[in-house]
């Protein structure tokens, strides 16, 4: 007996390099109440992406998706997503994103009864990237996210930052070293590591030949007919001919 059910049927349109448009349906075995249930859905999406300036590339997409399980009504779901990148300066990049997620959960609310419960969700981050010299490189950054009933208000809120280092001071030998601080639900915690590698030995040079020429081919064909042309495959005239 069967126990999973995963099926779907997905339409894409791009009707320009910098739009996409999708919907798919189908169904999909889900974990419910201690159980295994067949959900259907329904979702369509659109993005758009490109530059919007010279150095400053966008995206912004939205979807929405609806869902059925057996005897509970539907659950939609809507979400948008937006990052960002932007050339600063020479070697100077900046990076953003943002993702927010509505969603109705099933509850259940008694012994017989399901009900649907209101989530809302929104999630964040902005980073820096530098490469001031040559063999430095250097990253930071920074993300948040809220989940509850609200967006702002209440919830549960957690927060990271990050910082990356990488110093190539030859081509055999590379130091990087990273940090984070994590903190949320009630927890701290940080990490910090630090390392390196070195390449041991030499790469050893190999040479490849561009075209070998057989001379003692090139020395009868001469011998024959000195005023007979060279054959075909050596299009350039032997050194001294």
């Amino acid at each position: 007996m069967l126990e999973d059910h995963n099926g779907a049927l997905a339409l894409s349109h791009q009707p320009s390099r910098a739009v996409n448009l999708s919907i798919a349906s189908g169904v999909r075995s889900v974990n419910f109440l201690g159980g295994r249930e067949t959900e259907k859905f329904l979702a369509a999406s659109a993005a758009a992406q490109g530059n919007v300036r010279t150095g400053w590339h966008g995206y912004a997409g939205v979807s929405r998706s609806i869902n059925w399980l057996p005897g509970i009504e539907a659950r939609p779901v809507d979400t948008f997503q937006s990052n960002t990148t932007m050339q600063l300066t020479r070697g100077l990049s900046a990076r953003a994103d943002l993702t927010t997620t509505s969603s109705q959960v099933a509850e259940p609310i008694g012994a017989d009864t399901t009900g649907t419960l209101s989530l809302r969700s929104i999630q964040g981050g902005a980073g820096l990237t530098a490469v001031p010299l040559k063999r430095l490189y250097l990253d930071g950054s920074f993300h948040a996210s809220r989940s509850g009933a609200s967006y702002f208000l209440g919830g549960v809120t957690s927060t990271s930052y990050a910082a990356n280092a990488r110093l190539t001071p030859s081509p055999r030998l590379t130091l990087n070293g990273n940090w984070t601080l994590n903190q949320g639900f009630r927890t701290k915690g940080t990490t910090s590591q630090a390392g390196f590698q070195w390449i041991v030995g030499s790469a050893s040079r190999r040479r490849v030949p561009i075209a070998v020429r057989d001379r003692s081919c090139c020395s009868r064909a001469r011998s024959t007919d000195s005023r007979r042309a060279m054959p075909d495959r050596w299009p350039w005239p032997w050194p001294g001919t």
